[in-house]
């Protein structure tokens, strides 16, 4: 641990010197990324693995990620967000709990359906849970406007040697060919990034 939390990063499932370019890569600290969340990982002292794990998904997943995405998209929209379940007394008693009440098995959500049982409906309850994930791959396979945008911005960020041009040409292919919406979500990384960079410039 943490690194084990990031076993389904896509960029720790092939070697990274298929993925960028040798000069890229001499100039970046490929390490930093793990040492930064165990830096995270390592804050929390004398407490046991779930709660250090609970920690470190605050600190990253939704204090980094998640509530900046909702917060950005929300704000583009004229729409005021809040977070009743991060209220500061919420959360310093959810800190109280003992970690066998939390969770049960693989089952993450059953200590908080638990206490709102009588509060909310059934249907509420038993509602399966949904990310924040877009579509990318699955819209891009549909939208010729959308393709021409994106491929156009792959190949346009070969010309920055950030990446191999092998792996933007097997990303295009494999997104078409095997898995949509894995795939897609790099396609989507990358042609933003591409898309910033000409923008940037």
């Amino acid at each position: 641990m943490p690194a084990g939390m990031e076993s389904y990063n896509f960029l720790n499932r092939i070697p990274l010197n298929t993925v960028f370019s040798h000069d890229f890569l001499n100039s970046i600290t490929t390490e930093h990324p793990e040492l930064s969340l165990k830096k995270t990982y390592d804050t929390i002292e004398n407490s046991d693995l779930l709660n250090k794990m609970l920690y470190l998904d605050w600190k990253v997943t939704l204090a980094d990620n998640d509530i900046k995405e909702v917060n950005t998209i929300c704000e583009s929209a004229g729409i005021k967000v809040r977070y009743p379940m991060l209220d500061d007394d919420l959360l310093e008693f959810s800190t109280t709990i003992p970690s066998n009440l939390k969770l049960k098995g693989q089952n993450l959500s059953c200590f908080y359906k638990n206490s709102v049982a009588n509060l909310l409906p059934k249907e509420i309850i038993n509602k399966k849970k949904h990310g924040f994930g877009l579509p990318f791959g699955e819209w891009l396979k549909k939208s010729p406007e959308l393709q021409q945008i994106t491929y156009g911005a792959l190949e346009d960020i070969k010309k920055h040697d950030i990446f191999c041009d092998a792996f933007i040409d097997n990303l295009i292919v494999t997104q078409k060919e095997g898995h949509a919406s894995y795939y897609g979500t790099m396609v989507w990384v990358v042609a933003l990034l591409s898309l910033w960079l000409k923008e940037d410039s």
